[in-house]
């Protein structure tokens, strides 16, 4: 009996526990399914730490920072990113730089987030193709997922790859408020706070760069700091002309500038009140007076010779040769290049009308003329043109439409050349000018300190003298207007009144002198607000209505890096 009562209780026991662990296991699997229900009912958020690039090997790396700079501000052209002059189809990384303090996580891959990690890297691999355009629509599509600050980071620097400052500036912001210690973020916000020319602003960024940096990419930081310092102790010291004002009515504040209609654009420059940037005051010596016919050409100097018939196309073919070879051209003969182009620059009108010689054949056409865009100091590109396309004659025409020195490391060698064929072909090498011939922008992005280090201040200033002479526009057989940067916030503006513009002088903070140099086409109908911070937008109806109301068939204009071009 005892051990009846003993069997009785184990089975009873026996039960309970079973049914103990029915509850628990019942209870488990609810409590899983109400998690899984309740994962798929919130948000994927990705992590905002994303600043670690995978590699396949399964290991990482920090982004971060390299480059760096030639001439004072010819590291950071607006063509470029993270500094240093870049080599003829080359193309920065927009996350190849190497900042070691930055080292955080990389963002979650599942989901969508899967999908976006997906554009992102396919957006840095258009961005070193060349394809900026494209690139930029891969970081939009990501960040319509979440905003991320590498991502915003990226497009930044592809938005400064354009030269649209004003949304470089804007990504870069919203980066740095995500993510404060992103140094790369910083960094690019810092450069287009240079290119809209807010320098203190600029320093800011760049010190704070510098301090999450940890001494990573100090060098190329100090060097954006030094620049802005120098701007910053110019204007102090009143090397700069600080009381240009131009006088121009302000559009209402709540008005949407960035897309307007025909109807809406206005009939004045009064649409905008630009910020008016320091002007630099002008010559610094007394070039004018000086003596250059008396330098004395030594013995010892083994370079090209201009003897007593001038400029010849034997000199010019034994000056390229002088500057592949990284020599200098003689001081004297450089004087006498600038001396002869001034005298042809004073004789052109600002709007020059340009025949096509009918000796130029090419393809079977009746004439031609090559137009080719911003050179920027690329000696060796520009030389590969010729080789390709042929020396400048009368057989062979050429139209140089502007920006012919900054950024490169050759500016000095590119437009000497480009000036030295247009005394000897007067009227074969047109020479039209870009935003970059301007005391302001050569101060800056590299051409004085080149000339400096190369030569003296008397050889820059007489080098600015030209650039203030360089005719505006050219139209070619009363059908193509040629002009490096674009049209008008105005929409009655002629080729007459072009024409009548006196350009003797640095570019100006408004008008249609400044516009005609630094305006850019957009997608959208009329006038808009430039992504450059200075002059306009205009879309193509604005095109379509100045040519019909000029006669033109035609605008060709420069001034912007095209995708493959």
């Amino acid at each position: 009996s005892a051990a009846r009562q003993w069997l009785r209780r184990v089975g009873a026991m026996a039960r309970r526990l079973r049914s103990k662990l029915l509850v628990s296991a019942a209870l488990s699997t609810i409590l899983f399914c109400m998690g899984r229900i309740n994962s798929r009912l919130q948000p994927k958020w990705p992590s905002l730490r994303d600043g670690i690039i995978s590699r396949k090997d399964g290991s990482q790396r920090p982004q971060g920072l390299q480059g760096g700079a030639n001439y004072m501000g010819r590291g950071l052209g607006d063509a470029q990113i993270g500094g240093g002059v870049r080599s003829a189809g080359s193309s920065p990384d927009p996350v190849s730089f190497d900042w070691s303090a930055v080292s955080d996580e990389d963002a979650s891959t599942s989901g969508d987030l899967e999908q976006a990690h997906r554009l992102r890297i396919n957006g840095n691999k258009l961005f070193r193709e060349g394809k900026i355009q494209e690139a930029i629509r891969c970081f939009g599509l990501a960040l319509t997922v979440a905003e991320s600050p590498v991502v915003l980071s990226n497009r930044a620097a592809c938005f400064l790859r354009q030269g649209h400052y004003v949304q470089a500036l804007e990504d870069a912001t919203r980066a740095v408020a995500l993510q404060p210690t992103n140094v790369k973020a910083l960094y690019r916000r810092g450069v287009a706070q240079m290119r809209l020319e807010r320098w203190e602003e600029a320093m800011q960024d760049f010190e704070r760069a510098r301090l999450y940096a940890g001494g990573a990419g100090d060098r190329e930081l100090s060097t954006r700091l030094g620049e802005c310092q120098a701007v910053l102790d110019m204007m102090a010291n009143n090397s700069f002309d600080n009381t240009v004002q131009q006088t121009l009515q302000q559009e209402a504040n709540d008005e949407d500038y960035s897309y307007r209609n025909e109807n809406d654009m206005g009939d004045a420059d009064e649409q905008d009140t630009p910020r008016v940037s320091p002007q630099p005051e002008g010559p610094t010596t007394d070039y004018k007076n000086f003596n250059w016919r008396g330098l004395v050409v030594e013995d010892e100097y083994t370079g090209p010779r201009i003897g007593p018939q001038g400029i010849t196309l034997e000199f010019i073919i034994k000056m390229i040769h002088h500057f592949k070879s990284r020599r200098q051209l003689h001081r004297k003969y450089v004087w006498y290049i600038l001396s002869e182009v001034l005298d042809i620059f004073y004789s052109l009108p600002s709007l020059v009308h340009v025949p096509l010689p009918k000796s130029a054949k090419k393809l079977g056409s009746g004439g031609f003329l090559s137009v080719c865009g911003d050179t920027h100091g690329q000696f060796f590109d520009l030389i590969h043109i010729f080789e390709i396309n042929g020396l400048p004659s009368p057989d062979n025409p050429y139209l140089f439409n502007g920006d012919f020195v900054d950024r490169g490391p050759f500016s000095f060698e590119t437009v000497t050349t480009l000036l030295a064929f247009k005394v000897l072909y007067p009227r074969h090498v047109h020479l039209l000018r870009g935003n970059h011939e301007s005391r302001l922008m050569n101060g800056v992005y590299g051409f004085m300190q080149e000339v400096k280090d190369k030569y003296t201040m008397m050889e820059y200033d007489m080098f600015e003298e030209v650039f203030d002479a360089l005719p505006l526009a050219a139209v070619l057989e009363n059908k193509v207007l040629v002009v490096h940067g674009g049209l008008f916030k105005r929409k009655n503006v002629t080729l007459d009144e072009i024409k009548s513009i006196n350009r003797f002088g640095d570019i100006p903070p408004a008008g249609i002198m400044c516009e005609m140099l630094w305006s850019d086409p957009k997608m959208g109908i009329g006038i808009g607000r430039s992504p450059r911070g200075v002059a306009c937008s205009f879309g193509p109806d604005v095109t379509a209505r100045f040519l019909k109301r000029n006669g033109l068939d035609l605008l060709v204009r420069s001034h912007e890096v095209r995708d493959q071009g």
